[in-house]
């Protein structure tokens, strides 16, 4: 509308006040006797203020819960000075999953991740590691940028395995219909694949300037190879924090899961049932 401001466009920061999180996680723990949750917001961590009377009141209640969220980097760092995220961790935050996403800070320039970088992952991971080992650390990588190539993407599990996260996620870049992204890819003629089932953040959706579709999924392929084997679950298995043995665990019965799915649906390629996936509405091609 004409009486529309620019800055009425810009994207807001929402959420619920802290008394009715709260309210919504005692019907969970109490009536349904849930002892983990997730949180599934982007960005779990952006307000201090909210997250610091988050942990006071989740601290008050005492509860044998642990607790999964995703967080900025930066912020973690900034809830550490403020003594925030000792207390969240007390609280029962078991589980962080970090979007490290790449490892050269020109590509998180483009894609606008202001405050982040190698430097940046490498003072939160070490300090995670350090000072609070009884949490889970997952950390997501984004592979199949247009300027990928095998060395770019080398340099990428080479961070991660500096970093030395618990679970290094590697997926390709995916342009879902709505974003910049898809827009772009769209009208480049970059999209080779266009049925939703597959955009399940496991398949390569187009190519790169210099690598096919499938090479970059077989580079995901090998890398996940590399990354999640045998010592890898070995020294989960090992841990002494419960929490981390029994993540490990869990990755290992789902990674056997998605192994026998795979079989069956190669000897049977008319019973895909995809893990994840976007659908079209009725509406989307009108």
């Amino acid at each position: 509308p004409d009486n529309c401001r620019t800055e009425d466009l810009l994207p807001r920061w929402r959420t619920k006040s802290v008394a009715r999180t709260i309210e919504e996680m005692r019907l969970l723990y109490q009536r349904y006797g849930k002892r983990c949750l997730v949180f599934v917001d982007p960005s779990f961590n952006v307000s201090p203020a909210w997250t610091d009377a988050f942990a006071e009141a989740l601290l008050a209640e005492k509860w044998d819960l642990n607790w999964f969220c995703f967080a900025r980097a930066d912020h973690l760092l900034r809830d550490e000075r403020l003594g925030i995220l000792e207390k969240l961790v007390r609280s029962g935050l078991r589980h962080m999953c970090i979007g490290v996403e790449r490892a050269d800070s020109i590509q998180l320039k483009r894609w606008n991740k202001r405050g982040t970088g190698g430097s940046v992952y490498r003072e939160l991971f070490d300090l995670l590691k350090r000072r609070y080992p009884e949490v889970f650390l997952q950390a997501t990588f984004i592979v199949g940028v247009r300027d990928e190539t095998p060395a770019t993407i080398e340099a990428q599990v080479r961070f991660a395995e500096e970093l030395g996260v618990d679970h290094p996620a590697f997926h390709p870049v995916t342009p879902f219909p709505g974003t910049d992204l898809f827009d772009e890819a769209r009208e480049n003629g970059w999209l080779e694949l266009t049925d939703f089932d597959r955009y399940d953040l496991m398949t390569a959706i187009m190519p790169s300037e210099t690598m096919s579709r499938q090479e970059i999924d077989r580079a995901l392929y090998e890398v996940n190879r590399r990354l999640i084997g045998p010592r890898w679950l070995l020294k989960g298995l090992l841990s002494r924090h419960k929490y981390r043995r029994d993540m490990y665990r869990w990755f290992l019965m789902v990674s056997a899961q998605l192994f026998t799915s795979a079989v069956h649906e190669r000897l049977n390629p008319f019973s895909k049932a995809p893990y994840t996936s976007p659908f079209a509405p009725p509406w989307y091609e009108d």
